[in-house]
């Protein structure tokens, strides 16, 4: 059950990665249009 717990962890720390570095690139692109 930890080793499953452990990996639960590591897939939502990565989950989270992905979904801020989402965030940041629209943000971004977001921020180059009203710019432009």
């Amino acid at each position: 059950l930890a080793r499953d717990y452990e990996r639960l962890a590591e897939t939502l720390a990565g989950l989270h990665f992905m979904a801020f570095a989402i965030l940041l690139a629209h943000r971004f692109i977001t921020f180059m249009v009203q710019s432009a």
